[in-house]
């Protein structure tokens, strides 16, 4: 699976709710610049990046300004990030339970999924978090963080259900 698009089980009819879930109408922390579009798109967390990426098929240019450290910037393609300098705060799918529960956001992983322009900077971040919530959450290259999402979204279409949405 490494480098290679997702290939997960999706119809049509489920893209456009899966789509209508993560877009938010409101500028969010993270945009998705796609060409020949006029308005950027935004989602709720880093990642509904991956999924935007994975549902549409196509490219886009993510701009994510997270809770800490500088912007983030990067191609993302169907197939995986561009080579990013870049860190991301991950849930692992067996402690998504953990979690509280949101209220505005589509899953009770965005809260806690951000990009960060280096370690130091997702450590400040983390840091700061309740520490019951803390040990749920890790720090994972941008690309490794691709390819765990991709395990998971893979799992949730076999099963037909998500921890994480």
């Amino acid at each position: 699976m490494s480098g290679s698009a997702l290939k997960a089980p999706i119809g049509k009819w489920q893209a456009g709710d899966v789509l209508a879930r993560i877009t938010s109408l409101t500028p969010t922390r993270y945009m998705l610049l796609e060409g020949g579009r006029d308005e950027p798109i935004y989602v709720y967390c880093a990642l509904d990046t991956f999924v935007y990426a994975w549902v549409t098929g196509g490219s886009c240019r993510v701009v994510a300004e997270p809770p800490v450290g500088g912007a983030v910037r990067f191609t993302l393609t169907p197939s995986g990030p561009e080579p990013v300098a870049a860190w991301m705060s991950n849930v692992p799918s067996d402690h998504v339970a953990q979690l509280p529960a949101v209220g505005r956001m589509p899953s009770r992983c965005c809260p806690y999924t951000h990009f960060f322009i280096s370690k130091d900077a997702y450590a400040a971040w983390n840091d700061a978090l309740p520490e019951g919530i803390r040990p749920h959450i890790q720090c994972l290259s941008v690309h490794e963080a691709w390819l765990e999402a991709q395990r998971a979204l893979m799992a949730c279409a076999a099963a037909r259900s998500c921890q994480c949405r």
